[in-house]
């Protein structure tokens, strides 16, 4: 009797125990799932986050109340063999449920939104082709809310979402760690398609998007063997790979097409000219390592160098029918940001660090160069790294820094117009993604996880959105590493808390 009551405690002790611990993990790693449409399929997705650990914490108990798993499975074959009815109602329970879950699985989540207008294109890193960052004609948010947002499912598909998009035709590209590049409504939200690479390999490329066709490459530094992709969509909406161009470092850069050229950084491999159609080789500027998106203006492309152990750390200037190198500037530490270009001017970030952390001696520097001969016209250094791309609008140079800065730079002269604290000196938190500029405001995304609008003129802080509360069942502490998107006075951006997002005013 003593014994028989022991092991009715031990069992309620252990079953009350799991219940705790399903409890704990549903509250810290429970998917929220916001409404893809109204009605049924809220509800659906939310059992769809948190069935895998509902299960799993079911099947703990029924282990531990038959001891081991072979009296488990011998228990339920004997029930089954007994009961033919029984096991053919469970195989066609089955049969249903396995494909449903998947179907809803791979749905994604996104919040509902409203068909508001994007009636502009932010088709390339920067929004143009002179990489400057800028749509000055369209009207910028004042008081931004959520208008739709992504994140997949499962937990076990999340992944950091690092380089920028594109927007074209009402549509958002958009690339994934997870070697995914996703195509949504502009509007909505609503997903068109998914294309995932055959390696897997992780994407930090900007999609680019030129005549109807999606260009993206793949990997980062530890990366190798990777190719740049260009894809279109086939009579019935779906991606196809056209062509693929396969190089033996990484394509981390992001591609920019004139004139029916593609021109991208290729890591060990240099830069690259490629015919935008077909992929075709036409040159490459060998002996570099370059992860810089190029800049093409007047028929010559810019492009920096970095993470060169072998080769100078360098901004060059070469013909862009020929690749021709028609002049350089040496520097001591990296270009990684993409130049860009302003009448007779080009200007371009530099320094040292990476995204995560800044250099013991960190360096920062942004120039303005002549153009036609790599003459440097002025120089600014804020106290830390430039590694994104400056933007330039309306006589000024917009430039963020590892130090936690948005500097504002008099274009002619380098003067500092203001400069804006995302925190305090002591405690900087860092901008290594690029700004982009709409219409007398300022948008650029921070590693404290914070998307901000700033009035281009005077600095002052128009409107900020922490990422961080996407999740609403579990907000975390969020990075904004990519540069936003600005389109139809919407913001597109991903951040590495798995969500890609856009906000706006409302309708």
């Amino acid at each position: 009797m003593h014994s028989a009551y022991s092991v009715v405690l031990t069992r309620r002790s252990a079953h009350r125990g799991l219940a705790l611990l399903g409890a704990a993990w549903l509250a810290s790693v429970a998917t929220p799932a916001h409404a893809v449409v109204p009605g049924l399929f809220q509800p659906l997705q939310q059992l769809m986050a948190v069935l895998p650990g509902i299960l799993a914490m079911a099947f703990a108990g029924v282990l531990l109340w038959f001891g081991s798993v072979r009296r488990f499975i011998g228990h339920w074959a004997r029930v089954l063999i007994r009961r033919p009815k029984l096991a053919g109602a469970l195989a066609v329970v089955i049969a249903v449920a396995v494909p449903g879950y998947v179907a809803l699985s791979t749905r994604g989540v996104r919040a509902a939104a409203d068909s508001g207008p994007t009636n502009a294109d932010w088709p390339c890193f920067r929004g143009n082709i002179a990489r400057t960052g800028h749509v000055d004609d369209v009207a910028p948010p004042k008081a931004p809310r959520v208008i739709w947002k992504f994140r997949e499912l499962l937990p076990t598909d999340h992944e950091p979402f690092s380089s920028s998009p594109a927007v074209a035709d009402g549509k958002v590209y958009a690339a994934s760690w997870g070697g995914v590049l996703y195509c949504f409504d502009a509007a909505t939200g609503e997903r068109k398609w998914t294309w995932k690479s055959e390696t897997g390999i992780p994407i930090h490329s900007s999609p680019a998007v030129a005549n109807g066709r999606v260009y993206v490459g793949e990997g980062l530094h530890m990366d190798g063997d990777c190719s740049l992709y260009c894809i279109a969509e086939d009579a019935q909406g779906q991606p196809t790979v056209l062509w693929k161009y396969t190089s033996t470092s990484h394509m981390e850069s992001s591609a920019q097409i004139v004139d029916g050229k593609l021109y991208t950084g290729a890591g060990d491999d240099g830069v690259l000219c490629l015919n935008a159609d077909t992929g075709e080789l036409i040159w490459q500027y060998a002996g570099v390592h370059s992860d810089c998106a190029p800049l093409v203006a007047d028929g010559r492309c810019y492009f920096g160098t970095a993470y060169s152990f072998d080769a100078p750390r360098r901004l060059i200037a070469v013909d862009a029918g020929t690749g021709a190198e028609i002049w350089h500037v040496d520097y001591e530490y990296d270009v990684w940001g993409a130049p860009a270009a302003d009448g007779d001017f080009i200007y371009v970030g530099i320094g040292n660090g990476n995204v995560d952390i800044s250099d013991e001696n960190p360096y920062g520097e942004v120039q303005c160069l002549e153009a036609a001969t790599g003459n440097i016209v002025w120089s600014f250094k804020p106290k830390d790294s430039v590694l994104g791309a400056v933007a330039v609008s309306d006589g000024k140079v917009f430039a963020g820094s590892r130090d936690g800065n948005l500097y504002a730079l008099d274009a002619k002269t380098g003067a500092q117009v203001f400069a804006f604290a995302t925190s305090s000196p002591d405690d900087p938190k860092a901008i290594v993604s690029s700004p982009a500029v709409t219409d007398g405001q300022v948008i650029f995304g921070c590693e404290d996880g914070k998307l901000r609008g700033i009035d281009a003129a005077s600095g002052q802080l128009v409107w900020e959105f922490d990422a961080g509360s996407l999740d609403s069942l579990a907000p975390t502490d969020a990075r904004i590493l990519p540069s936003p998107a600005v389109a139809g006075g919407r913001v597109y951006v991903g951040s590495d808390n798995f969500f890609f997002f856009c906000v706006g005013d409302a309708a």
